[in-house]
């Protein structure tokens, strides 16, 4: 092989060895294992998560991966920074008025209103009767548990896409 060649090479196993090295710090995998968030995400779907969500910052309806007694949960963004939540008779309420709420359509319990700090947001699992780790039981969730924003599920290939 010629010199040319091997520093061609060389270059190339460099530029995909630092592509592969930008893209590992800034997406992450997760397997669900729950179904909490059912029916959009199911046990065994498998996701990809934004590191940089910061850059876009977290919109209501975000579904975002944090930290919570040493396990990552994954759960939707309902309430946004200096907002208060609350749930009355069943029904999300977002400053003092009903939410839109197109992910769950059963009444959510138990009452109870919650305001949420300006650097944090209250998250819900869609499948509100079989979710127990969201807002309702840890409070609104700071900005240094959240840990990425999910983006894709590659995982089962028949459900694969954007999420």
């Amino acid at each position: 092989m010629s010199p040319r060649r091997r520093h061609v090479r060389r270059g190339a196993a460099a530029l995909v060895g630092l592509a592969a090295t930008v893209l590992a710090s800034r997406y992450r995998r997760f397997r669900v294992v729950d179904h909490s968030m059912m029916p959009a995400i199911e046990p065994r779907d498998h996701l990809i998560t934004d590191r940089a969500w910061e850059r876009r910052g977290i919109a209501r309806g975000d579904i975002v991966v944090f930290r919570s007694d040493g396990r990552y949960v994954v759960k939707r963004v309902v309430g946004l920074p200096g907002e208060t939540v609350g749930i009355e008779g069943g029904v999300l309420m977002i400053g003092g008025r009903p939410a839109s709420d197109p992910w769950w359509h059963a009444a959510t319990r138990p009452d109870g209103e919650w305001v949420v700090p300006s650097d944090s947001w209250f998250v819900l699992g869609d499948n509100r009767a079989d979710s127990s780790a969201d807002s309702r039981t840890l409070g609104p969730i700071p900005h240094p548990s959240v840990h990425s924003r999910a983006v894709a599920r590659y995982w089962p290939w028949r459900r694969a896409g954007r999420i």
